[in-house]
């Protein structure tokens, strides 16, 4: 038996598929096109240290959550197919497992980390970046990268669903992230070398105004961030052949909703119950999406913060465009939680069977589609409803508080295009979201697809931004309701077909084939 036989499986396996080429030189146009569009339209990144920040601190959001993407699902998964217990059946050991998945799941991270060292060095040739400076920002970024896909891996040992999976291994970067540089502005708290365990910190250190200054920040914190990077990959690899044999048990509910249902009264349960009837009633498959949904509890806490934050930001009279960025991130998060419903709605289905059984039945398919649409509505109508109103009335506090009649006479048409805009983002993430996670192998496939084609990648569009994101906006919600009305079934039906055929079926444009499409049923 040969040393660690699934690494070298998984890697003659990855290196044959094309995604891995394609990620690679995607990555390295992405880059390429930031710093071409810096260049360009960036009045401010003139100089190369500030470009070379703002390529630094996203390559290191990038870096942060890319690897958790990649490995949070890459044992869970083999949990849900029942294959986990088979490996361990052979002579295969704990790390055997944790280091195969985890070659399988870095290669395409590590091939796009590389491909963009390139354009990251670019603002040396423009002035104001030393190369020792550059050197430490790679050797930050490699040790992030590993730092986010050994916790990926740990959380995916004691997960079982991908959602979850991926949503502990987020929240854990975050957490990781923050919390030690909120533990280091608190002056009770003497011992600052909490904040070496965050990645953050050290990233901050590395560029020559902190690094001239005192280097120990950086060495400390890249390497404790090193040693609980490899003390994660341990853990997991001892502790997976004990978690294998976990009952095959899915928990529709968590704890806090258990405890919620416990001190709900019965008048509240009845509600509820007659408020579930008569979804069923007016459309089943609503019914159905707005029962596998996850709550929106978050979106509620969401909306006391931001109430929160208005509140302080009036006392505080804070300027405009520290709110204008806070908005941005705000909606960006608003839009991020529409897309992973979303993308969900058709996975969840296709695993439990309730999409085949669905066209299995006389309901037309233009009512199947428009129930999951109806159900997207019906889960984010009151929050963002209520966040809408919160953020009018922070608006509305600034513009009476500082009593300017430029700003009074500008700020509401401003406002107004803005929520548009957020609303045809939404209609456009959640359309798009639908199609491209009834298509796509994975729902985290589809949701970095959505996040990045309908609102990442035309952010860029600054220049003319209104009528760059309708248009935008229009285009994918006609394109996603289109392949939806017309290959719905086709694509649900294609892992009950040949792969010959299925391959036929999904390439309506191929003359040579064209008779051998099958007879789309009247809907």
């Amino acid at each position: 038996m040969t040393f660690l036989p699934i690494v070298e499986r998984e890697l003659r396996v990855r290196a044959r598929q094309r995604i891995t080429h394609r990620f690679r030189v995607g990555s390295a146009l992405a880059a390429m096109g930031l710093v071409v569009f810096m260049l360009l339209f960036g009045g401010g990144f003139s100089s190369g240290q500030r470009m070379f920040h703002t390529l630094a601190w996203l390559a290191f959001v990038f870096c942060l959550f890319e690897g958790a993407r990649n490995t949070a699902d890459s044992i869970s998964e083999e949990k849900r197919s029942g294959t986990l217990g088979l490996l361990f059946l052979t002579d295969l050991k704990g790390y055997d497992v944790v280091l195969g998945k985890f070659a399988a799941s870095s290669l395409n991270s590590f091939y796009g980390l590389l491909a963009i060292f390139p354009p990251l060095a670019l603002p040396i040739l423009i002035g104001g970046v030393t190369g020792s400076e550059f050197w430490r920002l790679a050797l930050a970024l490699v040790n992030t990268l590993f730092f986010s896909l050994c916790l990926g891996i740990f959380v995916s040992c004691f997960s079982r669903e991908e959602r979850n999976a991926w949503g502990t291994s987020a929240g854990a970067l975050v957490l990781i992230t923050t919390l030690p540089l909120l533990l280091q502005a608190v002056p009770k708290l003497p011992p600052s070398w909490f904040a070496f365990f965050s990645p953050a910190f050290g990233f901050n250190a590395l560029f020559d105004d902190n690094f001239s200054a005192n280097p120990d920040p950086y060495y400390n914190s890249l390497l404790i961030i090193h040693l609980l990077s490899w003390s994660l990959l341990i853990a997991a690899s001892l502790l997976l052949p004990r978690l294998w044999q976990e009952d095959d048990i899915i928990a529709d509910r968590t704890g806090l909703q258990l405890w919620a249902d416990r001190l709900m009264p019965a008048r509240a349960r009845i509600q509820r119950t007659a408020e579930r009837a008569r979804l069923i009633n007016l459309n089943p498959v609503m019914w159905l999406a707005f029962k596998q949904h996850r709550s929106v509890r978050f979106l509620w806490l969401l909306n006391i913060l931001v109430a929160l934050a208005g509140i302080t930001s009036l006392v505080t009279k804070a300027d405009s465009g520290s709110l204008f960025v806070a908005v941005v991130v705000l909606h960006l998060i608003v839009a991020f939680c529409v897309a992973e419903t979303a993308c969900n709605f058709f996975p969840e289905a296709r695993s439990s069977g309730a999409l085949e059984l669905l066209l299995c039945t006389p309901f037309p398919l233009d009512a199947i589609i428009e129930g999951y649409r109806l159900a997207l509505k019906r889960i984010f109508a009151p929050p963002l409803i209520a966040l809408i109103s919160i953020e009018l009335i922070i608006l509305a506090g600034h513009v009476f508080q500082k009593l300017d009649p430029i700003e009074a006479t500008v700020m509401p048409p401003i406002a107004a295009v803005c929520l548009l805009i957020l609303l045809m983002d939404l209609h456009a993430a959640g359309e798009y979201g639908m199609w491209q996670g009834l298509i796509s192998k994975k729902s985290t496939q589809a949701l970095t697809k959505t996040m990045v084609y309908v609102i990442l990648l035309p952010a860029l569009s600054c220049c003319s931004w209104p009528f760059v994101a309708v248009v935008k906006n229009l285009v994918f919600i006609n394109y996603a309701r289109d392949q939806m009305r017309r290959r719905f079934r086709l694509v649900v039906s294609e892992r009950f077909t040949t792969p010959q055929k299925a391959a036929d079926w999904l390439s309506p444009f191929s003359r040579r084939d064209k008779h051998r499409l099958p007879r789309v049923l009247p809907h």
